[in-house]
């Protein structure tokens, strides 16, 4: 029997539209990670930081805020300064204003995209 050729890049791929989990003609599961700018995320937003592409300086610069990898903020006031609540830090409550130009480069995943965790 010929193959058919994908109808889109879903298909393409081998994934199935929908959501951060697709599955691959294969069987196979595959999670897809979406990240985006702080700056992106609409106010009352909650995400997760994900610090893989910061540079040495910046991820120093959110250490010594207070702002730790793979920490879940809340995005209170975006603007020349983005104000964000730390989730769970320091008993909750926690706000630090973060710098228009750094918070373009701290990418997070939004809580509604960010993939099933699973427990070891």
């Amino acid at each position: 029997m010929p193959s058919r050729a994908p109808q889109n890049a879903d298909q393409a791929s081998g994934q199935v539209a929908g959501g951060p989990v697709g599955s691959r003609v294969d069987g196979s599961t595959e999670v897809r990670r979406v990240s985006i700018p702080l700056t992106q995320l609409p106010r009352g937003t909650r995400a997760t930081v994900n610090p893989d592409n910061l540079d040495a300086a910046d991820f120093a610069t959110l250490r010594a805020m207070g702002l730790r990898p793979n920490a879940t903020v809340e995005v209170c006031r975006l603007g020349q300064h983005c104000i964000v609540a730390l989730t769970g830090a320091c008993g909750g409550g926690c706000r630090i204003g973060i710098a228009r130009d750094l918070a373009d480069r701290v990418m997070v995943e939004p809580a509604a995209q960010r993939a099933p965790q699973t427990k070891a």
